[in-house]
């Protein structure tokens, strides 16, 4: 048995809501291998890059059957890990309020920055890479969109020195650094609801990524 895992956010999850089908099953079922799809919609990078650690402390994944992908999402977004109900809960801000009713509008307006949430994020893929690395596990990393643009940000020192850090050869941006979200426009592609990509589209995407034969 061959093993696909995949990790993000609701561009990788689909929209259960209409029973998509995202391009992760449609990949999975390119290259004829079992898929595990940890995404979830409305989540951040930490709760992606967490699912791919828990996913593969189970020994039977191993880099002989196994290959991830993960489309990171975006920086702003703020994941909790938290005790509910006496289970183990991920909670997600799905980006920055809209409204002061939000429970998460006081810790954006007292603690959130652009850079410190570019830095988080850049922590993220780092320490995913060098898992994969170690564990001699071939991957892709992919974003929904482009998660990368903030000029200003990119220019700090101490976002330099760990954009050093990271293999940007494991990345697969479409034009400069632009995601499915770009590459569904670029295609001719509708957006689908709620300015999600369609199931056509999520079809069409994991061809292409199929026929780039990056992993």
């Amino acid at each position: 048995m061959k093993y696909l895992i995949t990790s993000g956010c609701s561009f990788t999850e689909g929209l259960t809501v209409y029973k998509q089908k995202p391009w992760p099953y449609h990949l999975a079922k390119l290259m004829d291998y079992e898929l595990i799809n940890k995404a979830l919609g409305g989540r951040g990078n930490y709760y992606i890059s967490n699912q791919i650690y828990s996913t593969l402390s189970d020994s039977k994944y191993t880099s002989s059957n196994t290959k991830v992908v993960v489309m990171w999402s975006g920086m702003d977004r703020v994941d909790i890990f938290r005790i509910y109900r006496n289970k183990e809960k991920w909670f997600g801000t799905g980006g920055i309020p809209k409204n002061e009713s939000d429970l998460f509008w006081e810790y954006y307006e007292r603690y959130h920055t652009i850079e410190d949430s570019y830095l988080h994020t850049l922590q993220r893929i780092l320490g995913v890479q060098e898992f994969l690395r170690n564990r001699k596990i071939p991957y892709l990393f992919l974003t929904y969109m482009n998660i990368f643009e903030s000029a200003d940000v990119s220019n700090l020192k101490t976002i330099k020195e760990l954009c050093k850090l990271i293999d940007w050869d494991n990345f697969h941006f479409h034009e400069g650094k632009d995601g499915f979200d770009e590459w569904n426009k670029y295609v001719g592609l509708e957006l689908g609801p709620e300015r999600h990509p369609t199931e056509e589209a999520h079809e069409q995407y994991a061809k292409y990524l199929h026929n780039l034969k990056l992993l």
